[in-house]
């Protein structure tokens, strides 16, 4: 991710602890964006555009998984999710679903 795909290794979060109602969570990975900002003044600060959800490579993607990231998400509300195992990518944004892998960071900068 970082080295290919240019996503800056201070901006992702492994292992982050949140909490969803009453439950202790653990998101496996978060990436965040900056943002700056109005007029382009100061720092900005930063906020999370990426839920990753990984499971090993012999454990299917399914609808479990999904359920998994978007309980996640409703505390992070972010705008793309990604399920990860290996063999199989799924890239969610919105009613949108990418099977074709991780796109560049910048990439999805642009299409939030």
């Amino acid at each position: 991710m970082v080295e290919q795909l240019g996503y800056p290794a201070s901006l992702i979060a492994v292992e982050t602890a949140i909490t969803v109602g009453e439950a202790k969570k653990r998101c496996d990975a978060v990436v965040y964006a900056k943002h700056s900002l109005p007029g382009g003044e100061g720092e900005g600060g930063v906020y999370p555009l990426l839920i990753i959800e990984c499971k090993a490579e012999t454990v299917p993607l399914t609808q479990k998984t999904l359920d998994q990231a978007i309980t996640y998400n409703r505390k992070l509300n972010v705008p793309y999710l990604l399920l990860y195992n290996g063999v199989q990518t799924f890239l969610i944004h919105g009613t949108n679903t990418n099977t074709t892998g991780l796109p560049r960071y910048t990439d999805l900068l642009r299409c939030e």
